[in-house]
């Protein structure tokens, strides 16, 4: 049996990444692939899979892959996870003993489009940094870089970076992204602004006696909590922007906060864009982004 497609490690689960199963001794009947994530040491059912007419099987290895990734924990990094694969091939002629190989693979919660000599793996000292590191004069950011160490995720401090001037005043805001790479990234924003929008729900009527009384009441109404960002972002720095609008995972810095869990709340995505072109240096962003609702204002 011979596995094309999975010679490397420390694959991008985002991605689609295809492998083939042939050079059987005999003609196969049936591939029996069981998918385990040791990190977790949860495993799915037994995946079966017929061959192709020249005898020959095919996978995308990374949907059982993304089925078995945990939801991102941005305080205990969990975006590297180590896999194993289980392939088990069955014969039309049953005397012919089945073959088995296993194979066990890191894959990293991350994808790349093509672009040059990219490939959908990475290494294992790869730093997870899309774009350049950003940092702002005067400004200790709440966490670091990250890159890979074997079989883990690790802080390091970047030695190419793009040093940003300081913002304006002191009341801005500081946004945490998982980015296309499995790492965690920051920008800061010194320019924002909160919406507040409520919307009507349910009315109850009432029977009055009088004409001066009230004949309903409110019992609902659902408020809408939105933040707006504004910024000039320096050419060198506008990778990070287009990295941050695409990320699942996108947390607001709240510096009251007294841990890790109450530091951070998460931000709902909605509908946002970025530019880059080739004559302007400096790009104006806007992005938006809701809050989770906490309060059930209904009486």
């Amino acid at each position: 049996m011979i596995i094309t497609g999975l010679e490397n490690n420390y694959y991008l689960s985002q991605n689609n990444i295809w492998i083939s199963i042939n050079g059987f001794t005999d003609i196969p009947n049936i591939l029996e692939l069981n998918v385990n994530n040791i990190t977790t040491g949860v495993a799915l059912p037994i995946l079966r899979m017929s061959p192709s007419p020249d005898n020959e099987f095919r996978c995308n290895i990374c949907i059982p892959v993304r089925a078995l990734f945990p939801f991102p924990d941005h305080i205990n990094i969990n975006s590297l996870q180590s896999f194993r694969f289980d392939f088990t091939v069955k014969f039309e002629d049953i005397e012919i003993p089945a073959e088995t190989i296993s194979l066990t693979k890191y894959f990293v919660l991350g994808g790349r489009n093509k672009n040059g000599k990219d490939e959908w793996f990475l290494t294992a000292s790869t730093e997870l940094i899309v774009g350049k590191w950003l940092e702002w004069r005067t400004v200790a950011l709440p966490g670091y870089a990250k890159r890979i160490q074997g079989n883990a995720i690790v802080d390091f401090i970047p030695t190419d970076k793009v040093v940003l001037n300081k913002p304006v005043g002191c009341d801005y805001k500081i946004i945490k992204f998982l980015n296309s790479l499995g790492g965690y990234q920051y920008y800061l924003f010194d320019k924002f602004q909160e919406k507040y929008k409520s919307k009507v729900g349910k009315t109850l009527s009432k029977i009055t006696d009088k004409l001066r009384q009230h004949n309903l009441r409110n019992i609902e109404v659902n408020t809408e909590r939105t933040i707006e960002f504004q910024t000039k972002t320096a050419f060198a720095a506008q990778r990070v922007i287009t990295d941050l609008i695409s990320s699942p995972e996108v947390l607001l810095y709240d510096p009251t906060g007294d841990d890790n869990d109450s530091s951070w709340v998460r931000l709902i995505i909605e509908n946002n864009d970025s530019i880059e072109n080739n004559w302007d240096r400096v790009y104006e962003n806007k992005l938006e982004f809701s809050f989770s609702k906490y309060i059930n204002r209904t009486i």
